[in-house]
């Protein structure tokens, strides 16, 4: 496994990735007494992601392009989750003003992993999505062979490898990268939409009001940014309304926009 050793850049993570469990403790951080990696899958159901895309559509809707960056994007299943919506209800000719999403991670296995053009899926997964708004093999296919991740305890079987088509690829760009160094060099003219979801908890306070600070520096008004219900636990959504930021959309306390 490739874990980045402890300096400025990641000293103050304890580790965000999927569901897989943890070694090396003095090389990343400290969760407990053991490091750990978060939990995350295709539509993570505290947002409803067809209602935030049509949010999005409407929101950017003088702006000639939206500019969307998924930190902490772990294997690339929540940006995946909002290309497949962009793909199910924008037309070909008016994708490139959303797409490509661009996904950064500290950890550089998630990268690898989210580069390899694969993703692990439990049946569930796929029945369950089946079963409601997505068609979800219609945006994945299972493959014979299965993508081994180092250190991998996923927890939940039967589990299977898949692989998105072509043009789900293509909707996501995917580097390492941290949170902070990501929104330090982000241009942004009132067009961004930023997912940093259910990160907050893993990280240490002051790295978080850094940035927080710079979400606000840096967005200006009319962008977006987008947490999780288990930012909650870092009292994210106070700390972000007590900056420039407003809840745009009545029922959706994690999604913010700036001033």
């Amino acid at each position: 496994m490739n874990i980045l050793p402890i300096d400025s850049s990641n000293i103050n993570f304890k580790t965000c990735a999927r569901r897989y469990s943890p070694k090396n403790i003095k090389q990343q951080g400290i969760f407990g007494e053991s490091i750990i990696r978060t939990s995350t899958n295709i539509f993570r159901e505290d947002i409803d992601w067809l209602e935030f895309t049509d949010f999005i559509v409407h929101h950017f809707l003088p702006k000639a392009n939206v500019n969307i960056h998924s930190l902490a994007c772990s294997d690339g299943s929540e940006p995946y989750s909002l290309a497949i919506c962009f793909l199910k209800k924008i037309p070909k000719t008016g994708l490139n003003k959303y797409l490509p999403i661009e996904a950064s991670d500290i950890d550089s296995e998630m990268i690898k992993t989210a580069k390899s053009g694969r993703l692990n899926l439990a049946d569930f997964e796929l029945d369950y999505y089946d079963n409601s708004k997505f068609i979800m093999r219609d945006f994945f296919k299972q493959q014979s062979d299965a993508l081994v991740i180092d250190n991998d305890k996923l927890g939940i079987n039967p589990t299977h490898s898949y692989e998105p088509i072509s043009e789900l690829k293509k909707s996501v760009k995917f580097h390492v990268g941290d949170m902070l160094g990501e929104l330090n060099n982000l241009k942004d003219e009132g067009n961004s939409v930023i997912m940093c979801r259910n990160v907050f908890p893993y990280l240490s306070k002051t790295y978080s009001d850094n940035i927080l600070q710079t979400l606000d520096n840096k967005l200006k008004s009319g962008s977006i940014v987008v947490t999780g219900s288990f930012d909650e636990r870092a009292d994210i959504i106070n700390r972000m309304l007590s900056f420039n930021f407003f809840n745009p959309i009545n029922g959706s306390p994690n999604i913010f926009q700036k001033k």
